[in-house]
């Protein structure tokens, strides 16, 4: 099961696909809503489908809802808009459009009395959606590229929002295990 996500002037209209890309429930929620709907959907393990990765993910883990599976879809897009091995020439010879453009950043919290509406997505997932699954049709390692660098989206941004652990001591132990004890005024013993 897929479920794209995009953000309109009335609030953000979620859609089913199911496995073949038909379309199933289409549901509009105010942005407010929008976590809790991921949390209670992300138990039937969709994977989500939206523009950018970087724009959707982080207002999710800031009130602490994870997902587990995405598409992103600008991501995909410029791998097989430069895709020699692609099915078809339908993203490879065609025009720039908009999902040849920037992402837009995610709106922050603001604490103004008024916050403007949200900006809404110029691209159709759904239809961006159907044609990277053309493009990649019969071509299954492609496809497994496609799902590894979503993937790696994801990591990307959890990492962004968590940090790294990092600890001096482990750090000093592991340089001092590989290059030796450090040497005032000079280059550690094994580093020589």
């Amino acid at each position: 099961m897929l479920i794209t996500l995009r953000s309109t002037s009335t609030g953000v209209v979620a859609t089913d696909l199911d496995d073949d890309g038909a379309v199933g429930v289409v549901t509009t929620l105010d942005p407010v809503e929008l976590a809790s709907w991921v949390a209670s959907r992300e138990a039937e393990r969709p994977r989500w489908v939206w523009n950018d990765t970087s724009r959707w993910y982080p207002p999710l883990l800031a009130v602490g809802v994870r997902v587990e599976r995405c598409i992103d879809l600008r991501l995909c897009h410029a791998i097989l808009r430069n895709s020699a091995t692609s099915a078809t020439p339908v993203l490879a010879g065609a025009a720039s459009d908009d999902w040849d453009r920037p992402a837009r950043a995610a709106r922050a919290a603001s604490d103004a009395l008024f916050d403007l509406d949200p900006v809404p997505d110029d691209d159709d997932p759904v239809a961006e959606y159907l044609r990277q699954r053309e493009a990649v049709a019969g071509v299954p390692r492609l496809g497994l590229l496609l799902a590894a660098e979503s993937v790696g989206a994801l990591v990307a941004v959890e990492m962004r929002f968590a940090g790294l652990p990092w600890d001096v001591g482990v750090h000093d132990e592991l340089l001092t295990d590989i290059l030796g004890p450090r040497v005032a005024g000079g280059r550690p013993e094994k580093l020589e």
